[in-house]
């Protein structure tokens, strides 16, 4: 079992991120950033370079920008109805590439955080869900490769602290499993989390992964939200839902890989 979230803005660490509609952004390119032309581009069109491997210390890496989560994609295991929508969530994104591997960064403001039990699944509770492919050459039918497609999940941390508690499942038919990296955690902080990770070759099941510019690979983020009442129906622990950054009407990235993104790597 899995997540859900809908696209927004790919920063680029040579220029400055303009929200614009919820199917894509605009990136001003050059040194004035403020002065720059305008390029309309698709959310799910790049993924650019960060040359220097980064901390994971819950801060967005210098030189980049997060970008705002639209709330279009919004699903419940019971219904879609948007009327149980958390209006009171909203999340900013980034991402980026390097030789070391897939850097992410998560940041949610949330009047709740309400992790999943030791004893459940880190999906039954609030955390942050990353999906990546590791050369966006999918399977007609949206089967995980395995090795190479992955979902990477980070449970959010308690009420104050840093929590490292993440899994990793090969496909919907799968089970998930802990996640064996030092290299992600969740941060806690007033009013919300953040969540930062680094997704290498070894998190995928591969031995080598080229992340070298004018590639693609397959990317998508899931956010798991948690309920404000128990007297809302939920499938699990305090699960209310979940939002994506890219879903369809009918693929959704924790059962098919046909949902993803398939940014090309840039500089």
């Amino acid at each position: 079992m899995s997540m859900r979230f809908v696209p927004a803005c790919l920063a680029a660490l040579v220029g400055a991120c303009v929200d614009g509609p919820s199917d894509g952004y605009i990136l001003r390119r050059g040194s004035d950033a403020s002065a720059a032309p305008e390029v309309k581009l698709s959310s799910c069109e790049m993924l650019p370079a960060l040359d220097v491997e980064p901390v994971i210390d819950g801060r967005l890496e210098v030189g980049m920008a997060a970008a705002p989560f639209p709330k279009d994609a919004w699903y419940r295991d019971v219904t879609n109805d948007s009327s149980d929508r958390p209006d009171d969530v909203s999340a900013r994104w980034a991402a980026a590439h390097g030789a070391w591997g897939l850097y992410v960064f998560v940041d949610i403001d949330t009047p709740r955080v309400s992790p999943a039990a030791v004893s459940e699944p880190g999906w039954c509770g609030d955390g942050v869900e990353i999906y990546v492919d590791h050369d966006a050459a999918f399977a007609p039918n949206g089967r995980y490769d395995d090795p190479g497609t992955r979902q990477l999940l980070v449970v959010a941390p308690t009420a104050a602290g840093t929590s490292r508690r993440g899994e990793t499942n090969r496909g919907f038919s799968g089970s998930n499993a802990p996640w064996a990296s030092t290299s992600y955690a969740a941060f806690a902080r007033p009013g919300g989390y953040t969540v930062e990770a680094l997704v290498t070759t070894a998190d995928l099941g591969l031995v080598t992964w080229s992340l070298e510019e004018g590639r693609r690979i397959g990317f998508d983020l899931g956010l798991n939200v948690s309920r404000a009442s128990a007297a809302q129906d939920v499938a699990c622990g305090t699960r209310l839902g979940q939002f994506f950054l890219r879903a369809t009407t009918t693929e959704r990235p924790y059962e098919s890989t046909l949902a993803f993104c398939a940014p090309t790597l840039t500089r």
